[in-house]
């Protein structure tokens, strides 16, 4: 097969005698080397985007050209550890503890949306809503006990000592990591509905909701007592616009 990869502004390289059987992404690795870019997507003639694992022979044919899509790279940091990300991958380095290592969840790191930080664990927002940690397990890398929860997410907030709060499409809310830094939600769950904005301290959370009211939680050092205000927060305007939508 040969295959022509080409970019928006007209640079091309093409690869000849490929097999079949060969995987997209040793495409991608030439095209990577080739362009000098680390990020990049590959997008067929009628906008299907490649995946590594697609075999060359069942998504293209001889003399296709494919479009490759430089991407943009964004990092997220906690104390000891870096996430390098865009849509088409993550690479972390570092402390492995602290979310340096996340080998365990790469096949799982596709189509990253945002990544979200604590001090010792991170957080990935997928497209589709789905969210993936790794990390610290007590500071918010592990979110086994929520996952199944994790769905249609539209935004995750992080408290740097160690827990993540999700707004889901529903504007209902799902937590988890460290409890008496906001991990545990419990005691303002029945608040937490139509939620449009969430912010947080080093250990608590608070939310606005759609009625201008005030949600918060977490330790009390942090921020999460606010009855001493309680009166003064109402009518309070979102500050941070939802706009990544999902079909669920």
């Amino acid at each position: 097969m040969d295959i022509t990869v080409s970019l928006p502004s007209g640079q091309s390289m093409s690869l000849e005698a490929l097999s079949g059987s060969s995987r997209v992404g040793e495409l991608k690795s030439a095209a990577r080397e080739y362009f000098g870019a680390t990020f990049l997507q590959l997008v067929r003639s009628d906008g299907k985007q490649l995946e590594d694992t697609d075999l060359l022979g069942e998504s293209l044919v001889h003399g296709d050209v494919v479009a490759a899509i430089i991407q943009e790279p964004k990092l997220a940091a906690t104390d000891g550890a870096f996430a390098l990300w865009s849509s088409s991958g993550v690479i972390t380095w570092g402390h492995a503890e602290e979310g340096g290592d996340s080998s365990k969840v790469q096949d799982q790191l596709k189509a990253v949306q945002d990544i979200q930080a604590s001090r010792l664990a991170f957080a990935a927002l997928l497209d589709g809503g789905s969210v993936v940690t790794w990390g610290d397990p007590k500071a918010g890398g592990d979110s086994t006990e929520v996952q199944d929860a994790l769905k249609c997410v539209q935004h995750i907030t992080a408290a740097a000592l160690g827990a993540f709060a999700a707004i889901l499409f529903d504007g209902s809310v799902i937590t988890w990591g460290r409890k008496e830094m906001g991990g545990d939600s419990s005691s303002a769950q029945q608040q937490l509905k139509q939620v449009r904005q969430i912010r947080a301290s080093a250990g608590a959370f608070a939310a606005i909701l759609a009625d201008g009211s005030v949600v918060t939680w977490g330790h009390p050092v942090y921020g999460a007592d606010s009855r001493g205000v309680r009166d003064q927060l109402i009518d309070v305007k979102e500050t941070l616009r939802i706009v990544d939508e999902w079909f669920c």
